[in-house]
Formats: C-alpha cells, sequence, structure tokens
C-alpha cells in the first residue's frame, strides 16, 4: 500500500523527461490522491507507458494526474484495471524480459512474482 497526499502512484509518483514504464503491476492499495500507476506526469517530455495493470479496487485510475498532452487527467491511458481473478493472466504480457514467473507457491496470492523470489521459498 502506498499513501501520500499528491503524485502517489503504485509504480511511480512522478514522470518527468524521458520515462519510461513497463511491463508493470500494481496490487497495492492506493490512496485517494493516487494512480495505480503513476500519480502524475509532467508536461509532454517523451513519457512512455506500456503494458501496465492494476488491480481495480486499489486506485480509480491508473494515472492520477497529467499535464502531458497526451494523457488525460485521471485517466487509464496506457494501463489496464483488472479484476483480482485477471491479475494472473497478465505474466506472458508483462514477461517480455522473462524476469516474473508464475506465483505456484502463493507468495504474493497468486499474482506473477520475480523469478528471484522463487528461490527464497
Amino acid at each position: 500500500s502506498v499513501s501520500g497526499t499528491s503524485s502517489v502512484g503504485g509504480i511511480a509518483g512522478h514522470l518527468y523527461v524521458n520515462s519510461l514504464v513497463q511491463n508493470s503491476y500494481n496490487a497495492g492499495i492506493i490512496s485517494a490522491n493516487g494512480g495505480g500507476i503513476v500519480g502524475n506526469i509532467f508536461g509532454n517530455n517523451n513519457q512512455q507507458l506500456l503494458n501496465n495493470f492494476y488491480l481495480n479496487t486499489t486506485a480509480s485510475y491508473g494515472i492520477y494526474k497529467s499535464s502531458n498532452d497526451s494523457f488525460e487527467s485521471q485517466s487509464d491511458n496506457e494501463t489496464t484495471p483488472l479484476d483480482a481473478s485477471e491479475m494472473p493472466s497478465i505474466l506472458s504480457v508483462i514477461n517480455g524480459d522473462n524476469a516474473f514467473a508464475e506465483d505456484t507457491l502463493n507468495i504474493n496470492n497468486g499474482n506473477p512474482i520475480l523469478k528471484w523470489e522463487l528461490q527464497y521459498k
């Protein structure tokens, strides 16, 4: 869970110049003034969001606020809200660099985990 008074995001609080958030997901609760993936995008400075997902009960929007012409304030642009039952299915989408693994040991409530986490169970 993440909380704060402004620009709270499940993956990133602020995106500035030449930022990329890709192949990520958030299942933690975000405070009322936050986005499931990003809290705030500043300006129109080559920020990109690709293949990002968040649990739909944790935030109202994927992006809470944006002053970037490419993204609307309080939007899901390039972020996808999912039900809890859908979260495990994102493994094949976010696993482009083969960093994630299926949570067969229920380490993360069935949601994808990072491969290195398997060595500690």
